[in-house]
């Protein structure tokens, strides 16, 4: 019996340098995507939309504009809802941490 796939929003990733997030998601057909991104106040920082193809997607966009702080996403993709986590680092602390970074 062959396995029907489903559509599905994955993992949101956010780059090494923290300018750009990535989300992963797979279509069943062509769609649209939209990207909903609130900090932890409910208030909207980025609002994307995008019309994907079927298949594998890696649906990027820029985050060099952030603040460093907790936002979550709120995507849309073809009337699946989800809520995706993505946090801003901040500059790296001084002091201890820094100082105890190095013996390890």
């Amino acid at each position: 019996m062959k396995r029907i796939p489903e559509a599905k929003i994955g993992a949101l990733q956010l780059s090494p340098d923290a300018l750009k997030a990535t989300l992963h998601c797979f279509a069943t057909q062509d769609c649209s995507l939209t990207v909903d991104l609130l900090d932890q106040q409910g208030r909207l920082f980025i609002q994307k939309k995008t019309s994907i193809s079927k298949g594998a997607v890696a649906y990027e966009f820029s985050t060099d504009k952030l603040k460093p702080g907790t936002y979550n996403a709120w995507v849309n993709m073809g009337g699946l809802t989800a809520i995706r986590p993505l946090v801003i680092p901040g500059p790296p602390r001084k002091g201890i941490t820094k100082w105890t970074s190095k013996l390890f």
